[in-house]
């Protein structure tokens, strides 16, 4: 499975999530072992989305593990990723499926993305 980050994918993504909102901070977290990284996009600024696509791209390119938190948050946090205290909305229901790397404690977890993919297939609602 290629995991490469494409672009207009990115942007998709982050719009069909985040285009209507007018205020808020986008927290786009990236995850390498022995760093931790958090970046906000500030929704009211024009090209927001565009900014944030670029960073999610950037993260990846440089073999981080690259997300965006569920909820959109109300003021930009000084550190960390955000608290629930601070969520001003979320944008569906999420599910994170871990995968069993040297990441986590669990062991419990899919071996692989496929298998990942094939627990997703036994889940009676479409997503």
């Amino acid at each position: 499975m290629n995991l490469n980050p494409i672009e207009s994918e990115i942007k998709e993504i982050l719009s069909l999530l985040w285009a209507e909102a007018e205020e808020g901070y986008l927290a786009l977290c990236s995850i390498k072992p022995g760093d931790i990284k958090s970046e906000f996009s500030d929704l009211s600024k024009e090209n927001a989305i565009d900014m944030a696509v670029q960073k999610a791209k950037s993260t990846v390119i440089n073999e981080f593990n690259s997300y965006h938190t569920l909820g959109l948050l109300k003021v930009k946090p000084d550190g960390g990723r955000g608290e629930e205290s601070n969520v001003m909305g979320i944008p569906g229901l999420w599910m994170d499926i871990d995968i069993n790397t040297g990441t986590h404690e669990k062991t419990d977890l899919p071996n692989s993305t496929e298998e990942a993919l094939d627990f997703l297939k036994t889940f009676p609602l479409y997503p």
